[in-house]
């Protein structure tokens, strides 16, 4: 068995892309049970939320290439303590290894959505869940926050860029 800390660092990786995940939207939900943009509802809103909630169905389902399809070609994953991941190809090489070591079962609620030009739109979402590795079995909690930016390109929003943070408390020392 691995010890506690790897499983943390594994389920902190895991959380810097899924904060990006999606929003958790019950079918049938109407766009203004979303956070606004900048204050308004409408259709904005609800492609992010559309976005998100794509994202986060093909994280639940360890879809790096529906993950993928989500990014910009020149997408940038920012991970705590970790070099970016650039360009939407290897952000599915990235959730390709990561899915053969872990499934998820996540719940991600945007909690801010900013349009600040035409074509961008800043996003903030809180995270909640659970990963099992599955070497181990182990079963983590994966509870975070995070900041994206989507870019508007040939008319539909895509993650551009993103970072995230853990807000699970610190593995126990000696762990």
């Amino acid at each position: 068995m691995k010890p506690a800390y790897v499983v943390a660092l594994t389920a902190a990786l895991l959380l810097t892309f899924s904060a990006a995940v999606a929003v958790e939207a019950s079918a049938g939900e109407s766009a203004d049970t979303h956070p606004s943009v900048s204050g308004r509802g409408g259709k904005e809103a609800a492609a992010i939320a559309a976005s998100f909630s794509a994202l986060e169905k093909a994280f639940n389902q360890s879809d790096a290439e529906g993950v993928e399809k989500l990014c910009t070609s020149d997408a940038v994953m920012m991970a705590p303590d970790s070099p970016d991941v650039v360009g939407s190809e290897e952000i599915r090489k990235y959730h390709q290894h990561l899915f053969e070591a872990l499934s998820v079962e996540l719940g991600i609620k945007a909690t801010e959505i900013q349009q600040v030009a035409p074509d961008w739109i800043l996003a903030r979402d809180s995270v909640t869940g659970a990963g099992k590795l599955k070497a181990s079995g182990q079963t983590v909690p994966l509870n975070g926050h995070g900041l994206y930016a989507f870019r508007k390109v040939n008319g539909a929003w895509k993650i551009a860029r993103f970072s995230f943070s853990s807000i699970n408390p610190p593995p126990a020392a000696g762990r």
